[in-house]
C-alpha cells in the first residue's frame, strides 16, 4: 500500500464531502496530487489547499492555488454553456437528461471542484438530427457518429471539449448481457427530473433511476476495464445525500438479479474504509470480507480504468458476457436500431472511421475499405467457435484469471461458470 495513495483517498473523500481533516505526517502534497490527477480526481484534491497549506513553499502554494481558480472557472464556464445548449433544446422541444458530471455536482461540497473530462447527454433517437444539428451550430463539429457497435455520437467543441450524445444509457451488450438478470436486460426508467444548481435549473434522472445508472456505470467501468475512485465517490455521496428518498428495496433488488450486490456492498466497505465516509451514511449497510476490499484497492491503485492498467481485462469480461448470454439465452442485438433501411446499411457496411478501429491500415490507405468489407464477410460466414481460446502472452493469461477470480469472489459469475487453465489454445 501507498501512502501517499491513502492519503489521496482520504483527503477526496473529505473534500468532497466538506469535512474537515487533519493529516499530521504527510509530506509530500505534491505526490498526492500526482496521484489524484491519474486517477481523475485531480480538482477535488487540489481543493484541500483552501484548509490546509501542507508542507509547500509559498510560491507552489500560490502556483497551486491558482491553477484551482483557473479549473474552478473553466468548469463554472462550461456548465453555463451547457446551460444554454439545454434552452435551445428547450426551445426546439428536444427532450434531454444530463448524465454523470454535472447531474452529480450538487451532491459535492463545491459542486464546480467536480471536472468531467466531457458533456453526456441523453436524448431521444427521433431527436438526435436536431440535437446535432443546434450542436453543430453552438460550435461543436461532429468528430463521430455511432455506429453498431457503440451507443453515442461524439462532438468536439474548441473551447468546452468534447460532449457526448446517447441515445441509451448502456451498449446493448452492456446492459442486456453484462448486467442482465432473468429477465434478461437492465432497464432504467429515462423519465427527467429538474435538479437545480444555484439558480440554474436542468434535467436528470430521478433518485432511484440516477443510483442505479450510477452504480452501473461504475461496474461497466470496473468490470471492462478497472475501478475509478470518482464513480464510486459519486455513488456513495448520491447514497448519502438522498438517503431518505431511495428505493433500497427496489435498487437491491436489481443488484442481486444482476449479480451486483456483493459488489455494491464492497464498494460502500471500501468508501468507509478508505475515503471518510462512516456506516450511518449507508442505509442497509453489510460488512464484506476484507479480501474484498484488498481487491478493489489494488485494482484502483494500479491505475484503474483510466490509469496504467494495461493487461487484456476486456479478455476475462469477454468470457463472462459470453456465459451470461448463455445462461439467459439472449440473442444479442447491435446498439443501432435498425428501424430503416439506412441504418440496416451501415450495420452492413460501417464507416471508414469505425472499421479503422480494428484495421487501422484504412486510416491511410481507405482504397482498401471494399477488401474489409469482404474480410469480414469471409470471417463471419467461417469463423469458428472460439469461447474458449485466449491470448498466449502468460501476463496477459494470468492478469485475466486474476480479474476472473475478483468477479467469482464478488459474486458476479454464476456458480457454474468455469474458466480452466486448460481452456487455452
Amino acid at each position: 500500500m501507498s501512502k501517499a495513495f491513502n492519503d489521496m483517498l482520504y483527503i477526496f473523500g473529505s473534500i468532497a464531502q466538506g469535512k474537515s481533516f487533519k493529516i499530521d505526517d504527510i509530506d509530500d502534497f505534491e505526490t498526492v496530487l500526482k496521484v489524484a490527477k491519474k486517477q481523475s480526481c485531480f480538482s477535488v484534491v487540489l481543493d484541500a489547499l483552501k484548509e490546509s497549506k501542507f508542507d509547500l513553499s509559498e510560491e507552489t502554494y500560490k502556483q497551486m492555488l491558482e491553477k484551482s481558480e483557473k479549473l474552478f472557472y473553466f468548469n463554472f464556464g462550461r456548465f453555463i454553456f451547457m446551460i444554454e445548449i439545454f434552452k435551445r433544446f428547450e426551445q426546439n422541444n428536444i427532450d434531454y437528461v444530463c448524465l454523470k458530471g454535472y447531474s452529480v455536482s450538487n451532491i459535492y461540497a463545491n459542486p464546480f471542484s467536480r471536472i468531467s473530462g466531457d458533456i453526456d447527454l441523453l436524448v431521444k433517437e427521433d431527436d438526435e438530427k436536431k440535437a446535432i444539428k443546434i450542436l453543430c451550430e453552438m460550435g461543436y463539429t461532429l468528430a463521430s457518429r455511432r455506429t453498431e457497435f457503440s451507443h453515442h455520437d461524439r462532438l468536439i467543441h474548441k473551447i468546452w471539449g468534447e460532449l457526448e450524445l446517447h441515445l441509451k444509457f448502456f451498449e446493448d451488450d452492456v446492459s442486456n448481457i453484462w448486467f442482465a438478470s432473468e429477465e434478461g436486460k437492465l432497464s432504467i426508467d429515462r423519465e427527467p427530473v429538474l435538479t437545480q444548481i444555484d439558480n440554474y435549473k436542468f434535467y436528470t434522472l430521478k433518485t432511484n433511476p440516477q443510483l442505479i445508472f450510477l452504480f452501473f456505470h461504475l461496474a461497466k467501468h470496473f468490470v471492462s476495464g478497472g475501478l475509478s475512485i470518482r464513480a464510486m465517490m459519486d455513488v456513495a455521496l448520491h447514497i448519502k445525500n438522498y438517503a431518505d428518498q431511495i428505493d433500497f428495496e427496489e435498487f437491491h433488488s436489481i443488484l442481486k438479479k444482476s449479480g451486483m450486490l456483493t459488489f455494491y456492498h464492497a464498494v460502500l466497505n471500501f468508501m468507509i474504509k478508505y475515503c471518510n465516509f462512516s456506516e450511518t451514511d449507508f442505509p442497509y449497510y453489510v460488512e464484506t470480507q476484507d479480501y474484498l476490499i484488498q481487491c478493489m484497492y489494488d485494482d484502483l491503485e494500479s491505475g484503474g480504468w483510466i490509469g496504467t492498467f494495461k493487461s487484456t481485462n476486456q479478455m476475462a469480461m469477454k468470457f463472462y458476457a459470453e456465459h451470461k448470454r448463455d445462461s439467459i439465452k439472449y440473442e444479442g442485438q447491435m446498439t443501432i436500431e435498425k428501424n430503416t433501411f439506412k441504418d440496416r446499411l451501415r450495420i452492413l457496411f460501417p464507416t471508414i472511421p469505425h472499421l479503422s478501429k480494428k484495421y487501422s491500415y484504412l486510416k491511410k490507405h481507405k482504397y482498401l475499405y471494399p477488401f474489409v468489407i469482404v474480410l469480414r464477410i469471409f470471417t463471419f460466414v467461417f469463423k469458428k467457435n472460439n469461447k474458449s481460446k485466449i491470448t498466449d502472452d502468460s501476463v496477459a493469461f494470468e492478469n485475466d484469471m486474476s480479474r476472473i477470480q475478483i468477479f467469482k469472489s464478488l459474486g458476479m459469475l454464476e456458480k457454474n461458470f468455469d474458466y480452466e487453465m486448460n481452456d487455452r489454445k
